[in-house]
């Protein structure tokens, strides 16, 4: 493991390389990456005090509804987490700011949380077919993405 001072020297080495729009980029990925921290830190804890709470009140915790929004908060948290983990590529310069491939999974897990949350008694089967075409949307420019990726890196 790097000591700290390296660690420090490393980074103000690279800030003194760095141009006035990238020292930019950098300070508000650095507020975002912090920002994002503390939300899912909160939402963690919001999380925990759901299933205490369940716990203490021994309430059915297969109950539809319960589990969905159970499993809605911890995939927002995923979400919010890999969000955080682009965000952090960013700060320590491993990728440019917009990532597609990062974009369109967190686009994948949104939808997958939106397929939990779905009540299908009372979705119209038009909404289903949308979120349908959307499933394949994703699914095509994830593949289209992973293919230009795997041929740049050949």
């Amino acid at each position: 493991m790097e000591k700290p001072t390296k660690i420090f020297d490393r980074y103000t080495k690279v800030w003194r390389e760095l141009g006035f729009y990238e020292r930019f980029e950098q300070v508000i990925a650095i507020f975002l990456s912090i920002l994002v921290s503390v939300i899912v830190f909160f939402a963690c804890i919001q999380i925990s005090l759901e299933v205490y709470e369940l716990i203490i009140l021994k309430d059915d915790l297969t109950a539809p509804d319960t589990f969905r929004n159970l499993f809605a908060g911890i995939l927002t948290v995923l979400i919010a987490l890999e969000f955080n983990h682009s965000i952090v590529q960013v700060i320590e310069r491993k990728q440019s700011i917009v990532q597609v491939r990062i974009v369109v999974q967190i686009a994948i897990l949104a939808l997958v949380r939106k397929f939990i949350l779905l009540d299908l008694s009372k979705t119209e089967a038009m909404v289903l077919v949308g979120l349908g075409v959307i499933v394949f949307s994703l699914a095509a420019l994830h593949w289209a993405v992973r293919s230009s990726d795997s041929k740049r890196v050949d």
